[in-house]
């Protein structure tokens, strides 16, 4: 009777602390830095100093902030459909960090078309002491795209499932 109690403790020993020496996924924290766009407001600027005179210039900054205010908008939204998965899929990458999060966002207009945007972010990974920064560039995502649904998260999605 002794010894079964005894394996039955033993047992329910083992299971506590195999299941607790596991680790826990580095979470991506969900606070997501301003986005920066720069690209039709910008481009415009000169010619609305035309127009305008030198507010032409300050307009078409004006016009930028508003994109990227859209954009830091619909990357909100989606946001907690996709945390989790973004978390595990950088994980793969930096096994021992302790948390990730996203320190820079930038959308640019693709040189040769304004309706595609390039992305640009840095994730910063902490592992105990150490910070280091990641910057990754994602492929261009069409500018609607951006303004009206979750891309941006499924490209940065993907980029991590197909390699830095």
């Amino acid at each position: 009777m002794n010894i079964r109690i005894l394996l039955i403790l033993s047992t329910v020993i083992f299971v506590i602390t195999g299941c607790s020496s596991s680790r826990a996924t580095a979470p991506l924290s969900p606070e997501i830095p301003e986005a920066s766009y720069t690209g039709k407001g910008t481009n415009a600027g000169p010619m609305l100093v035309g127009s305008l005179g030198a507010m032409g210039i300050g307009v078409g900054v004006a016009i930028d902030i508003g994109i990227a205010k859209d954009f830091h908008q619909q990357i909100e939204i989606h946001k907690a459909k996709y945390i989790k998965n973004i978390s595990f899929l950088l994980n793969g990458y930096f096994p021992n960090a302790e948390s990730f999060s996203l320190s820079q966002l930038d959308f640019t207009a693709a040189q040769r078309d304004e309706n595609l945007v390039n992305t640009s972010l840095v994730i910063k990974v902490e592992d105990n002491s150490d910070i280091d920064f990641v910057s990754i560039e994602l492929e261009t995502i069409k500018f609607d795209d951006l303004k009206t649904s979750d891309a941006f998260w499924q490209s940065l999605e993907k980029k991590l499932k197909t390699g830095l």
